[in-house]
C-alpha cells in the first residue's frame, strides 16, 4: 500500500472519530434533556401521595449524574483517538513532503496555542458535562429535602 493511500484510509478514520464525537455528544444532550425534563416533572408533584415521585425523582437525577460521568469518559476516550490520528496523520505529511497535504503538520501549533480568548470544543463539551452532572446533583438533593419534610 502507498504511503498516499495510508494517509487517505487514516484521514478516514479521523473523520470517522470525529462524527463518533460529534454524535455521542448529541446523543447525550437528547438523553440528559430527558432525564432532567422527568426530574422536574417529579419534583413538582405535590403532596403525600407523591411521595413515591420523589423516590423517582431521585433515582433520575442519580441517572443524570452518572451518564453525565460516562458521557465525559466517553469523550475522553475519543479525544485520545482523534489526537493518535493526527500524530499519524502528521508524519505521513512529513514522509510525503507535498506542502498542499501539510494541514496537520501546518495547524498544529494552533492546538497548543490557541488564540487569546477563544475556546476549544473539547472545553464546551466539558462544561456541558459538568453543568449536567450538577444538575443531576441539584435535582437529587431537592429530592432528598422532599422526601424529608
Amino acid at each position: 500500500m502507498e504511503l498516499h493511500d495510508l494517509y487517505r484510509n487514516t484521514f478516514d478514520y479521523y473523520k470517522l472519530y470525529l462524527k463518533q464525537r460529534t454524535d455521542s455528544f448529541n446523543f447525550f444532550l437528547v438523553l440528559a434533556g430527558l432525564l432532567v425534563s422527568a426530574t422536574a416533572v417529579a419534583l413538582t408533584q405535590l403532596g403525600e401521595v407523591n411521595r413515591a415521585m420523589y423516590l423517582i425523582a431521585m433515582a433520575l437525577s442519580t441517572a443524570t449524574s452518572v451518564t453525565s460521568i460516562l458521557f465525559k469518559r466517553l469523550d475522553a476516550r475519543t479525544r485520545q483517538f482523534i489526537g493518535a490520528t493526527e500524530t499519524i496523520l502528521m508524519s505521513y505529511e512529513s514522509e510525503l513532503g507535498s506542502k498542499r497535504m501539510m494541514l496537520f503538520t501546518t495547524t498544529e501549533h494552533l492546538r497548543h496555542n490557541p488564540a487569546k480568548g477563544a475556546t476549544t470544543m473539547g472545553k464546551v463539551f466539558s462544561c456541558i458535562y459538568y453543568m449536567f452532572f450538577l444538575f443531576g446533583l441539584l435535582g437529587f438533593v431537592a429530592s432528598a429535602v422532599l422526601i424529608v419534610m
